[in-house]
């Protein structure tokens, strides 16, 4: 069977022969990209990659359980940093609720409470440029 014949078969799922598997992964192993060698066959980069991987395994030079040990870890290490942002933002009362170290009342009693002579004079410029914008129909 020639290399071209291969790449003329029909099925989804190919179950390429030994031989050119082989031939493959020598033309890889020679320095050509990728993507030239899947692009001559017609099979997917994915698939080399693969194989690639797979012959690695056979000759030793890789562990299968390596890529399952660093995911696991990576898996671990994206839930910590979840939960050390969810403290962060507790802790700089981004939800809403009650810093850390302040009461309940004294939350609920500043939340009631009139705005302060400062909060009203850092408000007017905000209260400026809303009036501008909206009388420039919003441009």
């Amino acid at each position: 069977m020639r290399f071209d014949d291969i790449s003329r078969r029909s099925s989804s799922a190919q179950a390429y022969p030994p031989g050119f598997r082989r031939h493959s992964l020598d033309l890889l192993e020679s320095g050509r990209p990728v993507r030239d060698v899947a692009s001559s066959p017609g099979i997917a980069e994915s698939c080399l990659h693969h194989w690639k991987r797979r012959d690695l395994i056979d000759w030793g030079l890789a562990s299968p359980a390596l890529a399952a040990i660093k995911s696991a870890a990576l898996a671990q290490a994206r839930a910590r940093i979840t939960e050390l942002e969810n403290e962060i933002k507790t802790l700089h009362g981004q939800t809403g609720v009650p810093r850390a170290g302040g009461s309940r009342s004294g939350y609920y009693d500043s939340s009631r409470r009139d705005p302060s002579a400062r909060a009203i004079r850092q408000g007017w410029p905000t209260d400026q440029i809303a009036a501008v914008h909206q009388a420039s129909r919003q441009t």
